[in-house]
């Protein structure tokens, strides 16, 4: 038997949810193809993140301790454009209330070191640390480039 809806359903919004620990992880998801979060791409030299799941990324706020909600745009964020060769790439998400989300990428000093450890805090996130406007990043994922020289080259297949 089919459950019923209520008769009313109230909207949230992102930016009305706050708490002190994550409600929800990541909804999106790294793609090379804008339109689809489930495709593939090959030689490619751009990367996004896209809805997938749910439209909402959790970020930690430096300010006030608390999990902030950024909605993802239906036609996703371009997140990589023209990497370098042979990289690894870490992908976050930081947010501030005022002017919304955006992406940080921090690419790893060697193929086998991060710039920045990624810790375990409600979620995987990053501290950039005091000082720093956009303090905690929430981990979206990493990307690997292949290619030699300048033209680092994305696949997903």
């Amino acid at each position: 038997m089919p459950i019923s809806n209520p008769a009313t359903i109230s909207t949230i919004l992102a930016a009305d949810v706050q708490s002190d620990m994550p409600l929800m992880l990541p909804g999106g998801r790294l793609t090379l193809v804008r339109t689809d979060s489930t495709a593939g791409g090959t030689n490619t030299t751009q990367a996004f993140y896209v809805p997938h799941l749910h439209p909402f990324i959790p970020v930690l706020s430096g300010r006030s301790g608390l999990w902030n909600y950024y909605k993802i745009p239906s036609d996703g964020v371009l997140v990589l454009n023209t990497p370098n060769a042979g990289a690894h790439v870490d992908i976050y998400a930081t947010g501030n209330l005022e002017i919304g989300f955006s992406i940080l990428t921090q690419f790893w000093t060697t193929t086998t070191a991060r710039f920045k450890p990624v810790v375990l805090n409600g979620l995987q996130c990053v501290d950039f640390g005091e000082g720093v406007s956009s303090r905690y990043g929430t981990y979206l994922g990493t990307l690997r480039t292949s290619g030699t020289g300048s033209a680092g080259r994305l696949n997903d297949n």
